[in-house]
């Protein structure tokens, strides 16, 4: 991954005391080039500290790299055979998961010694961090409001979302074409098409990240969506947005799969009301009214929350799976609010350990330092905790 410096004048001074505690990601609904003439145009006043490309571009240094632009009527098979490539090379080095699926235009890179995840990825950085980038709109998380005071913004090139009847009738392979890559969506149970974050898009996000987390000491639940600070205002990044791969990796939150069970088993004999419900919404760092009252507003913060942990299904429905994955995360992340949301009806799952990605959590793999069996064992161990809900490998190609 390299990163270039492109900035936009949509940016300002973060106000006076302020520091950074937040990532907030978001996704373009537009191609890379658009979305940074919109970043970088005055005129409309948005921008971001940083921009990840939907797929990698073209690599000019042709002393290190060679690479073959598509014509109507290649193939893969044909391409490797004509240039003497191995078509499993091809696939590996290109990042493409459909062999079938290339179009007129599309630059293969041909050579086996460029096969690094992130090859060819710019990032592009909009905003310096020390400087407040305008993304998050009117916002709030934890009880903050105004987050672009105290955020770095993330947008990552992705078509959102259309509803299936638009996407029958534009031309694919032109959509394709402007994003530079294959496309691939997944339609969910209201009409809407939302599209798949390749997994190299998403290697060069964990490697932009990864340093800004650790830098600024931003908390596992301090990462979060559009979605989540601004719930039914803004959908981004969407329930196809790998959280639980980024969580994986060291970044965010999420519960461990003991944590959940036991909460799904409780959820059975004991029911939570929807006080209690909107009680844990808030403490895990939701705006949301605790008022006892299945509203628009505590539909849409359970929405944008299933986006995030259970998008498997998140229609804002109070069902009890995703009320077992808020329950365990305030457990692992707020253990001294639980017992006053939840109460005696329903006592802690008595599971022992940091929760994932803490400062104490990384402080116990870091105390294996210098044995590096150890410390791979021990982070190994925590990862094969990880809560995984039912059907989200298939949902979100994650295999």
């Amino acid at each position: 991954m390299k990163l270039e410096s492109n900035l936009s004048p949509n940016s300002d001074d973060r106000s006076k005391g302020k520091k950074i505690n937040f990532l907030v990601v978001h996704y373009t609904a537009a191609p890379l080039g658009s979305s940074l003439a919109t970043f970088t145009n005055p005129t409309t006043k948005v921008s971001a500290h940083y921009l990840i490309p939907y797929a990698p571009e073209p690599i000019t240094d042709t002393h290190s790299s060679k690479q073959y632009c598509v014509e109507p009527g290649d193939t893969l098979s044909g391409i490797a055979r004509k240039h003497g490539v191995s078509l499993q090379q091809l696939l590996a080095n290109n990042h493409i998961p459909n062999p079938d699926r290339i179009f007129p235009g599309q630059l293969i890179n041909l050579d086996p010694r460029t096969n690094s995840t992130t090859q060819g990825f710019t990032v592009r950085r909009l905003v310096n961090d020390a400087q407040r980038a305008w993304h998050a709109g009117t916002s709030s998380w934890t009880g903050e409001t105004a987050l672009n005071d105290t955020s770095i913004g993330i947008e990552i090139v992705n078509p959102g979302f259309i509803d299936s009847e638009t996407m029958k009738k534009e031309d694919a392979s032109k959509r394709e074409k402007s994003y530079g890559a294959p496309l691939t969506s997944h339609k969910d149970s209201q009409g809407k098409q939302w599209f798949h974050f390749p997994k190299e898009q998403i290697a060069a996000l964990i490697e932009l990240a990864n340093p800004l987390v650790k830098q600024y000491k931003i908390e596992p639940t301090c990462v979060v969506g559009h979605a989540d600070i601004a719930p039914g205002r803004k959908q981004d990044p969407g329930p196809l947005f790998p959280w639980y791969t980024l969580a994986d990796q060291g970044i965010g939150a999420w519960p461990r799969a003991d944590v959940v069970k036991y909460y799904e088993k409780r959820l059975k004999e004991t029911q939570l009301s929807t006080e209690q419900i909107q009680k844990a919404l808030n403490c895990y760092g939701y705006d949301i009214m605790v008022d006892g009252k299945q509203g628009p507003k505590t539909k849409n913060t359970m929405a944008s929350f299933q986006m995030h942990f259970s998008p498997t299904d998140y229609l804002g429905k109070l069902e009890d799976a995703s009320k077992a994955v808020l329950c365990a995360l305030v457990e692992e992340y707020f253990p001294n609010a639980r017992d006053t949301i939840l109460g005696a009806q329903i006592p802690s799952s008595g599971v022992k350990g940091p929760a994932i990605n803490s400062q104490q959590f990384l402080q116990s793999i870091a105390s294996y330092q210098g044995d590096e069996t150890a410390q791979h064992g021990a982070a190994t161990s925590w990862k094969d905790q990880l809560f995984k809900p039912a059907g989200l490998s298939q949902l979100l190609n994650l295999s």
